[in-house]
């Protein structure tokens, strides 16, 4: 049986679009049922591996990556405007270096020198351990500030404005806003308006 060339269902796709393709594959899965010819429980795949490296996890890279992103979250909230008194440092180089010191410990040889670069290795992960921990303290802190300052923010805008002309108390304070007098309280003006009876006479 000729197999066709691989670039066949490429210019199949290319030419009749992808609803063609589907519909083929349709037809063909409908046919091979029903010429009893299509079996479920195992399938054949192809295909195409690609070499690559392989990136394998440790602690010292896991430590170093959690640090630099709780840096980079901590840069934007600040950025942000929020938690701006929170004092925080940067202690990405600090890590990458201690993470790099690992890698010239490992190309020791030796039995007494291996030993010595795994016991070299397990005191620079306890020091980026370290380093991580402040950072996550950091990080709170500034998380708290921020979510603190938000919410105050929020009741600030939240609060009803002051009214600007609140009505007067007394009397005399309106008569004094419309610009009159204050008025007196009554039996005292007579007393002062007008002079006893008895200097009339």
């Amino acid at each position: 049986m000729r197999v066709p060339h691989p670039t066949t269902l490429m210019k199949i796709t290319s030419r009749c679009g992808d609803a063609a393709v589907v519909g083929l594959n349709e037809a063909l899965l409908a046919k091979a049922a029903a010429g009893k010819l299509l079996r479920t429980d195992r399938v054949r795949a192809d295909t195409t591996v690609v070499e690559a490296d392989v990136g394998y996890r440790t602690d010292s890279g896991l430590l170093t990556k959690a640090i630099g992103s709780m840096t980079r979250s901590v840069a934007r909230i600040k950025a942000a405007g929020g938690a701006p008194r929170t004092r925080v440092r940067d202690r990405c180089r600090s890590a990458g270096r201690r993470a790099r010191s690992i890698a010239s410990k490992l190309r020791l040889r030796g039995q007494q020198q291996r030993d010595q670069a795994q016991a070299a290795v397990r005191r620079i992960t306890g020091k980026l351990a370290k380093i991580a921990e402040v950072t996550v303290g950091e990080a709170v802190a500034v998380l708290r500030n921020a979510r603190r300052a938000r919410r105050t923010a929020q009741r600030r805008a939240q609060r009803p404005a002051a009214p600007s002309d609140q009505p007067p108390r007394h009397h005399g304070e309106a008569n004094r806003a419309r610009g009159g007098a204050s008025p007196l309280p009554p039996g005292r003006g007579d007393a002062r308006v007008g002079a006893p009876a008895g200097q009339l006479a």
